[in-house]
This record gives C-alpha cells, sequence and structure tokens, in this order.
C-alpha cells in the first residue's frame, strides 16, 4: 500500500498540521509528518508493506 501527499501548515499561530498513518492489519507500522510555521508545507510518501488497509488522519497539533 502507499500513502502519499502533503500537509501545509498556514498560519503563524504556535500550531502545526500533521498527518499520521498506520497499517491496519499486518505487521505494525506508523509514520507521521509534521508541518509547522506559516507556509510550510510538507510531502510524504510512504510505503506500508504487506498491508491492504490504513488509517490516516490529519491533525492541528499545539506545539506549546
Amino acid at each position: 500500500m502507499k500513502v502519499y501527499g502533503w500537509v501545509q501548515d498556514t498560519d503563524m499561530d504556535g500550531r502545526c498540521a500533521t498527518v499520521t498513518a498506520t497499517s491496519d492489519g499486518g505487521p505494525g507500522w506508523i509514520n507521521m509528518v509534521e508541518a509547522c510555521g506559516s507556509g510550510v508545507r510538507k510531502n510524504f510518501d510512504w510505503s506500508i508493506p504487506d498491508t491492504r488497509a490504513a488509517k490516516v488522519w490529519l491533525r492541528i497539533i499545539d506545539t506549546d
């Protein structure tokens, strides 16, 4: 399975935009990318071996 895309922080507010992905079945696998600061954009391209499903979350987290 492949999970790819980008996440971008759009405001200098002390928070970050994050994307987290975990395998849903098969061996345990997790990855996260974090964009912090206005205009910061992070790309991600993850291959998840031996799985047919994944859970993916977009979150806004406080950095304080």
